[in-house]
């Protein structure tokens, strides 16, 4: 059984976003402390799968119908973005399960499966997320940016940490993450996939000089290379809740 977007919302406890800061949704889910928001172009972007042991969330990115935040810009986006803000100087871990299919995968430049996004100050420059796991061609790459200036005001690089060839599409995979944030080089960040440790730094730096800390978002969101790019990105058994609130996608 598939489940409208609706219906996720009232599981979740969240609240939809389809363009402003101003939810579309309303009504007692929006009371809860860890809801979300949904970035995504149309509701039907966003559905539970309900069949089976192993209840799925599935987002489909379709650059022919871009979030209204992502107009003129080359990109597709679904995705759920947790509202609860975290700390930094504290040790955070999650895992799910993750399956990627790409209509063509020629047409999907560097898709995003998972990120921490920092919650940027009045004045910020807006680029890279404090942490960023991404698919590019076969490869599950690692991404961390930082930024220990009260306000970062022009682009910053981002650095590669780890890069696994092989990432097979249409496969279930597993990923545990546990990071601490940190804009003072003083963070730490384990990648596991498939029961591989990918990658473990200590003394880095992920995180940007913000007021709050950063937040975790999910789905599917890419550059595109053609009009007609498309992606669609499940997950399941998700243990979200250290960072973002435990969800309950089918009862």
């Amino acid at each position: 059984m598939i489940r409208p977007l609706a219906t996720l919302l009232m599981l979740f406890g969240s609240s939809a976003n389809f363009g402003s800061d101003t939810p579309s949704f309303s009504g007692s889910a929006m009371r809860s402390p860890n809801h979300f928001n949904v970035q995504a172009g149309a509701p039907a972007d966003v559905q539970i799968v309900c069949t089976g042991s192993s209840p799925q969330i599935r987002f489909t990115a379709d650059q022919s119908k871009p979030w209204p935040g992502d107009l003129g810009k080359k990109k597709g986006r679904a995705e759920y973005q947790s509202r609860q803000k975290l700390t930094f100087n504290h040790l955070y871990s999650l895992s799910y399960e993750v399956n990627v299919s790409v209509f063509d995968s020629s047409a999907v430049d560097h898709l995003v499966i998972g990120q921490f996004h920092q919650t940027s100050d009045p004045g910020d420059y807006e680029g890279f997320p404090a942490t960023e796991i991404a698919i590019e061609a076969d490869n599950l790459t690692v991404y961390t940016a930082g930024d220990s200036n009260p306000v970062t005001s022009k682009p910053y690089p981002q650095v590669l940490r780890a890069k696994v060839p092989g990432f097979g599409l249409g496969q279930w995979h597993k990923i545990k993450i546990m990071e601490k944030f940190s804009y003072s080089g003083s963070g730490f960040l384990s990648v596991v996939l498939d029961g591989s440790t990918i990658y473990s730094g200590s003394n880095i730096l992920n995180s940007f000089n913000d007021q709050f800390g950063p937040y975790w978002k999910f789905g599917s969101y890419f550059r595109g290379r053609k009009n007609f790019a498309k992606a669609t990105v499940s997950y399941r058994n998700m243990k979200f809740s250290d960072v973002a609130g435990q969800p309950t996608l089918c009862r």
